[in-house]
């Protein structure tokens, strides 16, 4: 569940989502990303 309040929060999390099994591995790359310009 805490994927998709993710998702939610850092767009970038909907395209790591739709990797698939990429999911947990993008989803932390996501958030280095984001962080820059999404507030954490």
């Amino acid at each position: 569940m805490a994927t998709l309040h993710q998702e939610i929060e850092y767009p970038a999390g909907r395209y790591q989502i739709a990797g698939g099994m990429r999911v947990i591995q993008g989803f932390e790359w996501g958030i280095k990303s984001n962080s820059q310009w999404a507030p954490s």
